[in-house]
């Protein structure tokens, strides 16, 4: 198993992109893996039932705090500064994660092997734009 930390999370309000921003103590880390956008898998306990939940997040290279965005502890309305050590999650992301209150998750590195071919099929004819 590799890694875990145990981040707070910050939503991104203004964030118009799907990757998340993480402190730059494991950008560090990562960027040492290799070129690209890196999967994390995250966990946590769902605000609302207390199971354990799991996610799998992009990152693309942002750092928290430096992106240039305002971002905002869940729950708490604290604004972020630059060098926290938090995990910066687009607002429209952590919705639908149902982040609500005070969030922490595990995050490590998702290991994952490389898509070499995917299919996509329509389930409506509504689905044929998206396929073009």
């Amino acid at each position: 198993m590799s890694e875990l930390w145990n981040l707070p999370v910050a939503v991104q309000r203004t964030c118009h992109s799907c990757f998340v921003a993480i402190p730059n103590r494991l950008g560090r880390v990562f960027r040492g893996k290799g070129s690209g956008i890196v999967a994390l898998r995250i966990e946590w306990n769902d605000f609302a039932t207390g199971k354990p939940r799991t996610a799998f997040v992009g990152w693309s290279g942002a750092i928290a705090g430096q992106s240039g965005f305002t971002a905002t502890y869940v729950g708490s309305g604290a604004i972020v500064a630059s060098g926290d050590d938090v995990l910066e999650i687009p607002q429209a992301l952590a919705s639908s994660l149902g982040f609500r209150g005070t969030v922490n998750v595990l995050c490590s590195v998702a290991a994952a092997p490389l898509a070499r071919r995917i299919e996509v099929q329509p389930v409506s004819v509504d689905d044929w734009e998206v396929n073009i």
